[in-house]
């Protein structure tokens, strides 16, 4: 097999200095703890794929990066809203933390929690 169709475990990063390597499993990291931040999200499972390419005239490489996040959301929160939010919260820390400007995000609802399970939580 070619090593270009293997998946590498960075995330390629240009910086003016040249080339960084982000290991997947930070940028895994990242996207968690930016996900969890968000108001209505109770759990977050994230899977990060990076494909080496070459694009441009110079033909530097560069990532194609696949963000995967399984969500479990509190009861009585909106789907969408929570989504939206996550993908907001997510893209800004990958901008400014990594510098990406190209990435996917795909965010796949896993859990709702039930209202019976927040009283449980509850002291009473």
């Amino acid at each position: 097999t070619e090593k270009k169709e293997k998946a590498p475990e960075a995330v390629v990063v240009q910086s003016a200095a040249g080339e960084v390597r982000v290991a997947t499993p930070a940028v895994s990291n990242l996207a968690e703890k930016s996900a969890s931040k968000v108001y209505g999200v109770e759990s977050v499972i994230s899977k990060v794929e990076s494909r080496r390419v070459v694009k441009g005239e110079n033909q530097e490489p560069s990532s194609e990066v696949l963000i995967d996040l399984e969500l479990g959301i509190g009861s009585g929160q909106n789907v969408t809203q929570v989504s939206d939010a996550v993908r907001t919260a997510v893209s800004e820390q990958m901008k400014e933390v990594l510098g990406l400007a190209e990435y996917s995000i795909d965010i796949s609802i896993t859990e709702i929690a039930s209202k019976d399970a927040a009283k449980k939580s509850r002291v009473s």
